[in-house]
């Protein structure tokens, strides 16, 4: 099964399709609201508006937490795909056989559409598992789908669907063989939280200096959350982001909200009509 994705870059200034927390730029501001008070003393004092502030998150530890589904209903789409169709004609005055093995594909379509989730540098996979009502369907989808940092996102994948048949066709008569796929579709909206702790590290160099060194400062990300949004549930950029202590160590969770659209083919029906010339 080959698998094809193609995505639309996220605005993060599109706020009718999308509420975005841009966790890069919030990090930012913290870090420059700690650098006159953790610059080195010795150091040549720079304008913070020429520095150029380079985050490191090698240290922070990122988990993303199996999504919560609220599945809607399953809506069968009327008119089935045709796959296969063909015809024998019989002039003769005996019978006449014919075998037919035919495979055809479908595509199976995952439409994502992100509401609410944070964007970042961070280089980490997020992986969407896929409902279990889809997966057990059987209807050509992996365990999961890889999730990127855009606002809508499509996922095809190919299923083959087989005919094997024996046609008999009587004298003087004539026969049709007709294959179609029968689909359906459903949506649902998902929750899914991201957490993070760890230390990161802030390198800031001086832009009007060719970028020379001026220092280094690191701390603990969930409480540079703490320092800036306190221990609760906050609201930034219309994401939920919760800081929260857990056994000594403060923990950021952030939250992704979207929708997905299946469709995809549940059963092949094959019919064989014969009628006199």
């Amino acid at each position: 099964m080959d698998m094809e994705i193609s995505d639309k870059r996220l605005d993060v200034n599109d706020s009718n399709q999308f509420s975005a927390f841009d966790l890069k730029a919030f990090l930012v501001e913290v870090f420059k609201d700690l650098y006159e008070t953790t610059r080195s003393r010795s150091m040549p004092k720079s304008d913070s508006r020429k520095l150029i502030f380079n985050l490191d998150f090698q240290d922070v530890m990122v988990t993303h937490e199996d999504p919560v589904y609220n599945m809607g209903d399953i809506i069968k789409i009327p008119q089935g795909k045709s796959i296969f169709s063909t015809s024998f004609t019989n002039n003769t005055d005996s019978e006449q056989n014919y075998e037919i093995h035919v495979e055809r594909t479908t595509v199976s379509t995952a439409e994502i559409e992100l509401t609410s989730g944070h964007t970042t540098v961070m280089e980490v996979g997020m992986e969407l598992k896929i409902p279990g009502d889809i997966l057990t369907a059987n209807v050509g989808f992996s365990k999961e789908l890889n999730l990127e940092c855009t606002k809508t996102q499509s996922v095809d994948q190919e299923i083959n669907w087989g005919v094997n048949a024996n046609i008999k066709v009587k004298p003087g008569h004539k026969v049709t063989a007709h294959a179609i796929v029968k689909e359906e579709k459903r949506e649902c909206k998902f929750t899914m939280r991201t957490k993070l702790q760890g230390t990161i590290r802030c390198v800031y160099t001086d832009a009007s200096k060719e970028n020379r060194f001026v220092q280094m400062t690191e701390g603990k990300i969930g409480n540079l959350f703490q320092r800036h949004l306190g221990l609760a549930k906050k609201m930034a950029g219309g994401v939920l982001i919760v800081t929260e202590k857990v056994n000594d160590t403060t923990i950021v969770t952030m939250e992704t909200r979207g929708r997905i659209q299946f469709r995809y083919g549940v059963q092949q029906d094959v019919t064989v009509t014969q009628d006199k010339l």
